[in-house]
């Protein structure tokens, strides 16, 4: 009874902080330095546009086996996934959406010409940052 008791008492304890907790779901919150300059940009975009505007936020997060996962092999890897990643799309209501329909990249005047779309759409691709943008290989995205 008494180490029941005892059990049950440091479990409500350990519990009371949990009525506190706040879940950080905003991407750059988490994965932005505090301060930086990124930091710095974005609360201006929120205190100038208001909260929620500044575009959507995507991002692939690569785990490994092992720590190194900075080696060229880790890499050229991650230079496949995010290829994968760019190129998937998804049919909804009769309508195919790929990332390009959905990411943040400079905005052109709209044309009703289909052809200039498309190669507008080319030469201004998604803004995509990753590791890769120390190499050639970055530019292959």
């Amino acid at each position: 009874g008494k180490v029941l008791f005892t059990g049950l008492l440091l479990l409500a304890s350990l519990t009371i902080g949990l009525k506190s907790v706040v879940i950080e779901d905003r991407i750059e919150k988490l994965w932005v330095e505090e301060g930086g300059r990124l930091d710095r940009e974005l609360a201006y975009v929120e205190e100038t546009l208001g909260k929620g505007s500044g575009g959507i936020n995507q991002m692939v997060i690569q785990t490994g086996e092992d720590a190194a996962l900075l080696t060229p092999d880790s890499l050229l890897h991650h230079l496949d996934v995010l290829k994968s990643a760019t190129r998937v799309t998804v049919e909804m209501d009769d309508v195919t959406w790929k990332l390009s329909d959905l990411c943040y990249k400079t905005s052109m005047p709209e044309t009703e010409i289909q052809f200039v779309e498309t190669i507008l759409d080319r030469l201004f691709p998604c803004a995509i940052i990753t590791p890769l943008d120390c190499f050639w290989e970055g530019s292959k995205i």
